[in-house]
């Protein structure tokens, strides 16, 4: 029996530039891991397209296929909305390198690696606040990430207080709930239309592309990251990705069994799983304890963290 991880994500679309290095990443793992497993373990790459609906039908090749021992990704919010229920049911486990919408984890085999939108929401707020922000406006892509981000921030915007600006033209601050290629493409178009305000979003991190792809429009940019700059790693979520394989191939070493996994993963008196993440733990609603979301700024075409303590995440 040769044993695979499964990873899911947009490996062939726009995004491979964040999803391609988070596949490297668990090859690596899986390769560290290779000796424990006599070389067994193989890496399935399943390119989902960012589309729901084909994230549902890989989940479901995985169940179909008893050497899949569990699942890395999916990477968007969107597909791992559509295919948590599905993976639960039948024991699959999915772990989330950056899957951030608060309606997944819970309680069955779905855990996340990352910060959850609330944690992210909560950071953005603190931002505005300390950016003396009058009026914000928080805009949103067309995908399940986007939309929920932004109503995360709308409602945190609230509570400050800060007023939600009518149009863009009229803030002083835009919070962009958007993925990088999106965000990017945003960003160019307002500092092509003369916005002069602040510009916001949740797209920051180690290597994050967002930087190059907006070019010179991004400059003085702040995003979030929900992630974590871990050492040797120069691509976002690359340690989560490859965090996540450790934990599969832990955990299926000593429950040799994948519907397990999920169930040992969480258990407060296992043993300690280390990883790039440090050491491992969740809480009961399949929250990885320590996720943080930090401060990051485009100065110069680079994201460079910006040396304010992150602030960790509410475990959602």
């Amino acid at each position: 029996m040769e044993l695979t991880i499964a990873v899911i994500g947009p490996l062939g679309s726009a995004e491979r530039i964040v999803a391609q290095p988070m596949l490297t990443a668990v090859r690596a793992a899986v390769h560290r891991a290779g000796p424990v497993f006599g070389g067994r373990v193989a890496v399935r790459e399943l390119d989902d397209g960012r589309d729901p609906v084909q994230a549902l039908r890989l989940v479901q090749r995985c169940i179909d296929d008893p050497n899949v021992i569990g699942v890395v990704g999916p990477k968007n919010s969107g597909s791992a909305l559509a295919a948590q229920d599905l993976a639960c049911a039948s024991g699959l486990p999915l772990l989330l390198p950056a899957a951030t919408a608060d309606h997944l984890a819970g309680h069955g085999t779905t855990l996340r690696m990352c910060a959850p939108d609330a944690a992210t929401a909560a950071a953005a707020a603190r931002l505005v606040t300390g950016l003396h922000v009058q009026q914000l406006w928080v805009e949103a892509d067309d995908t399940a990430y986007g939309q929920r981000l932004a109503d995360e921030v709308r409602v945190e915007a609230e509570r400050i207080p800060v007023t939600l600006a009518a149009s863009v033209a009229a803030a002083d601050a835009a919070f962009l709930a958007m993925g990088e290629v999106e965000q990017s493409a945003r960003i160019v178009a307002l500092r092509a239309e003369g916005y002069q305000g602040q510009l916001i979003g949740a797209e920051g991190g180690p290597g994050a592309p967002i930087a190059e792809l907006a070019g010179p429009a991004g400059e003085g940019s702040w995003q979030l990251y929900p992630g974590t700059h871990a050492a040797g790693h120069r691509h976002v979520y690359t340690a989560e990705a490859g965090a996540a394989a450790t934990a599969l191939l832990r955990a299926f070493d000593v429950t040799g069994d994948r519907t397990e996994i999920a169930t040992w993963l969480r258990r407060r008196d296992r043993e300690v799983v280390s990883c790039e993440l440090g050491p491992l733990w969740f809480d009961a609603d399949g929250e990885r304890v320590g996720a943080s979301v930090s401060l990051w700024q485009v100065e110069s075409g680079r994201s460079l963290p910006v040396n304010i303590q992150p602030q960790a995440a509410a475990a959602g």
